[in-house]
């Protein structure tokens, strides 16, 4: 007997907004004892965090289709302290599995091109009965 067609759809969002400063203003004064003028700052804000969504799919009694799309952005420390704004860092992954109960799967292995830190992503199948 072939168990219902069950279909589960989740979003994760996780994160937080940055402010970037941007500097505006007046040219700095070339007339001599005379202070230059401050420029104003404004900000624009991006965000910064982490997305999951995923999809499963029963297949049949054992077999379960998970569809997954991971994305996360973050801001990359500048230990110099020399860059006027920060930098960040973007990944984002899709990957389609077919797993059983207990399974576990690498969804995803990624090198960083800045730092070599390497970003992997595994996904397990637990049912909850």
């Amino acid at each position: 007997m072939t168990a219902p067609r069950t279909d589960v759809q989740l979003a994760l969002r996780m994160g937080a907004q940055v402010p970037i400063p941007i500097q505006f203003g007046v040219a700095p004064s070339s007339a001599p004892g005379k202070e230059a003028a401050k420029p104003a700052t404004s900000f624009n804000y991006r965000d910064v965090g982490t997305n999951i969504d995923l999809s499963v799919r029963r297949l049949d009694s054992e077999r379960f289709h998970l569809s997954v799309t991971v994305s996360d952005s973050s801001v990359i420390e500048d230990k110099t302290k020399t860059a006027p704004s920060p930098s960040f860092r973007q990944y984002s992954s899709s990957n389609q599995v077919v797993l059983k109960d207990g399974q576990s799967a690498q969804f995803s292995t990624a090198p960083d091109k800045v730092t070599g830190e390497i970003v992997k992503i595994d996904i397990s199948l637990n049912i909850v009965k």
